[in-house]
């Protein structure tokens, strides 16, 4: 039985009661549209299809996000790579949205708005791919009552073309001279070597010099490690890659040279065990 009532507020308040089954509450700001909630939910019932929509309801997409980021996230290959896209649609308007108020109009919405700003189609896929990820997560594991997960009926935008650019003659060593941390010219004997230009992480330069040798990705080169590498053979183990399959990568003569140079500066330090890269993708 549903039971419309007004509140002091001007609220319509609605109360559907059946036996058997927990009370259902929530109020509207018109009536048409709190007996119209009523109808639907007692025909629910009556069909034998009631669901408890109320954590659909509450629950934002930002506390989803926020969950299955502390969860979720940190078990996964690339979860610092994750946990970084994680809390950039923390910061996104449509996080603000409750999770059954996010229709496919609303994705499909949001889409255009990310491709209208610049965002490259595959950009936007994968961020779809993701909030379809912890949409499913939250239905599956959270037991929260959705009637689907809205991105799966939402068209991708194309991926856009492969790029296939390479240095420009004389844009590498500009981007080695960069990357390099130095002196910038000022005026006066006093400021001598106090302003610096370039990059003041040691790591950066030659990490940069490996990725252009190896063309290995920016996951890989962090999680090398000195006991994959051998530079006698030329060569370094990848026992985890994106595919989830090892590979072997051939070092080129350049590439030996950064990572002998490496290796002399770690020996030098006390041992050469653990990451080649000590640092981390943030």
């Amino acid at each position: 039985m549903a039971s419309v009532d007004q509140l002091p507020s001007g609220l319509w308040h609605v109360r559907v009661r059946r036996k058997g089954y927990p009370a259902q509450r929530k109020s509207f700001a018109r009536k048409e549209d709190a007996e119209a909630w009523a109808r639907r939910a007692e025909g629910d019932l009556d069909r034998g299809q009631w669901t408890d929509r109320a954590s659909g309801e509450t629950i934002t997409l930002h506390a989803l996000l926020v969950d299955y980021m502390r969860e979720v996230a940190p078990l996964k290959r690339g979860a610092e790579v994750e946990i970084i896209r994680l809390r950039s649609l923390q910061r996104d308007p449509i996080s603000s949205y409750s999770l059954l108020a996010i229709s496919p109009a609303v994705v499909a919405r949001w889409r255009d708005a990310r491709l209208a700003g610049g965002a490259q189609g595959s950009t936007v896929n994968r961020e779809l791919n993701l909030v379809s990820a912890v949409i499913n997560w939250g239905i599956k594991e959270r037991m929260i009552a959705l009637p689907g997960n809205p991105v799966a009926s939402v068209r991708r935008p194309a991926a856009g073309k492969a790029r296939d650019r390479r240095f420009e003659p004389g844009e590498e060593q500009r981007l080695l001279e960069a990357l390099g941390d130095r002196a910038g010219e000022v005026k006066g004997a006093k400021r001598a070597g106090a302003y610096r230009v370039g990059t003041r992480n040691p790591w950066m330069r030659p990490l940069v010099q490996l990725a252009i040798e190896t063309a290995m990705r920016q996951g890989e080169l962090i999680a090398l490690r000195w006991e994959n590498v051998d530079l006698t053979a030329r060569t370094a183990r990848l026992p985890d890659t994106k595919n989830g399959e090892a590979r072997t990568v051939p070092l080129s003569s350049r590439a030996v040279a950064v990572l002998d140079g490496l290796q002399r500066g770690a020996e030098s330090k006390g041992g050469i065990d653990g990451q080649v890269f000590p640092i981390t993708a943030q």
